[in-house]
């Protein structure tokens, strides 16, 4: 969840539009919708997760879409309870209702695929699993792929020499791509006068932040010094994650205090050898239509990656599990709109997904988009929060006040979500969550930590709001 959400902690002071320092018409309202008929109760568990991981938003041009065939009908098991790190089974959330429903579809995501980072494999075994699922519910279903990066980790900076090993790195929004090998150079802060008289051709920059000095300043010097690759590590503890201003000609990553330290003392001894590779992956959207050619749109959406190392039951299988509940009871509707149903992949390396999606809709195909409905994080929280059009939002309290549903304004501090490129468009849209988001992007978002209330008042909500659209 949340655009730029790769700005974890005091990294995200650092990022906004790309200014990185290395220093320092209503609506009517709606009407009581029918009620949710629930499925059979189902139960969830959990398994222990890794270690609080982090991401980095880079994005590269995206190809032209390509609609893909899916997968066919699974089926949707209940695991078992899975051991926790002392033997014992995790705590077993229990719901009723929608929310039942919800929970089986997050055990399928965060559980039995696990952690989903845009581009990985199980990114792509995600991807399959949604298709085949709105595949059946009766909707025709294409996948849309989009380029992106790796997000923070290894297999991005390798020492050569002296010894062999892996340095844990990022890329930098707006880096170029390739592979580049060179030896290290220490360039200070990367300021004219830290750089070697006669230039470092053939060579890789490592540079500190600070000293005032822009990301985008310190590479352009870098590059004019004949560097092949920049390496920028934090001037505080943490790795370090930023934009630069403009795409960048050479490959540009960012890495931890301790571990740029390191490298700059290893350098004192004698001779480093590195390189530095950025390699595109594929992700993809989801992209599924129902009632296809009716003159209005209405989209429905949520993302399906994830950071690594977690599953992400609350961030987001819980946004992913609500759409296609939501999208089972809206096909036996029969809503005088198309329904287009979309799970958004790459949203956690900066929206990728999704902005590629509004990017390569045609205007005549903006038009027709009467509202956009977005799922994020809907998974722990004493009630439901929202953000978006002020039109929409009141159709919203209202549906959510025909219900029984508490649902509050809100305003996401630093980031956003999938809604967002739709609003930048002058779509209408809003973005619903659950109040608390304290455990997202943690080792701490787990199955077991669920609020399961929200999530069958999200799928409710949902309804409600396609029903007041549709004039019911």
């Amino acid at each position: 969840m949340l655009q730029y959400r790769w700005l974890l902690g005091a990294a995200a002071l650092a990022l906004a539009l790309g200014a990185c320092l290395g220093g320092g018409a209503a609506r009517p309202r709606a009407t009581p919708s029918a009620p949710f008929v629930p499925p059979p109760a189902a139960t969830a568990t959990s398994r222990a997760a890794g270690a609080q991981p982090t991401t980095a938003p880079t994005v590269v041009a995206s190809p032209t879409s390509a609609p893909t065939a899916t997968a066919g009908p699974t089926s949707a098991p209940t695991p078992a309870p899975s051991p926790t790190a002392t033997g014992r089974p995790a705590a077993t959330p229990t719901a009723t209702g929608p929310a039942a429903e919800v929970l089986a579809y997050i055990q399928r995501l965060a559980e039995g695929i696990g952690p989903r980072p845009a581009g990985s494999p199980q990114d792509k075994q995600a991807a399959e699993l949604i298709a085949a699922e709105l595949q059946r519910f009766g909707y025709e279903v294409q996948q849309q792929p989009f380029a992106v990066l790796p997000s923070f980790g290894p297999g991005i900076l390798k020492i050569q020499t002296p010894a062999e090993r892996d340095v844990p790195a990022a890329p930098l929004r707006l880096t170029g791509l390739g592979s580049a090998t060179g030896d290290l150079v220490d360039a200070g802060l990367g300021r004219p006068e830290d750089f070697p008289a006669g230039g470092i051709k053939g060579r890789i920059a490592l540079m500190e932040r600070g000293g005032q000095v822009l990301f985008e300043v310190k590479v352009r010097n870098a590059v004019a010094a004949g560097a092949v690759a920049a390496v920028i590590y934090n001037s505080e503890a943490g790795p370090l994650f930023g934009s630069l201003q403009s795409q960048a000609s050479i490959p540009v990553i960012g890495i931890a205090r301790g571990e740029g330290q390191a490298l700059k003392s290893l350098l004192g001894e004698g001779r480093v050898g590195a390189s530095v590779t950025l390699t595109a992956r594929q992700s993809q959207n989801v992209v599924a239509v129902l009632n296809k050619g009716r003159p209005q749109v209405v989209v429905i959406g949520a993302h399906y990656d994830t950071v690594p190392q977690t599953g992400g039951a609350s961030d987001n299988s819980s946004g992913t599990a609500s759409i296609l509940v939501i999208a089972r009871e809206a096909a036996k509707r029969n809503y005088p709109f198309e329904l287009r149903v979309i799970a958004f992949g790459g949203e956690e390396l900066g929206l990728v997904g999704s902005r590629h999606y509004v990017d390569t809709l045609p205007e005549p195909e903006r038009a027709r988009i009467l509202a956009m409905l977005d799922f994020d994080a809907l998974g722990s929280g004493a009630s439901l929060e929202m953000e978006g059009e002020e039109g929409l939002r009141r159709r919203a309290q209202a549906a959510a006040a025909a219900n029984g549903i508490t649902v509050r304004p809100s305003q996401l501090q630093g980031g956003s979500s999938d809604h967002a490129p739709f609003l930048a468009a002058n779509i209408p849209a809003i973005m619903v969550a659950a109040s608390d988001l304290s455990r997202i992007h943690t080792a701490g978002d787990t199955v077991a930590a669920l609020d399961t209330p929200r999530l069958g008042e999200a799928v409710t909500l949902g309804l409600a709001l396609l029903d007041s659209l549709a004039g019911r």
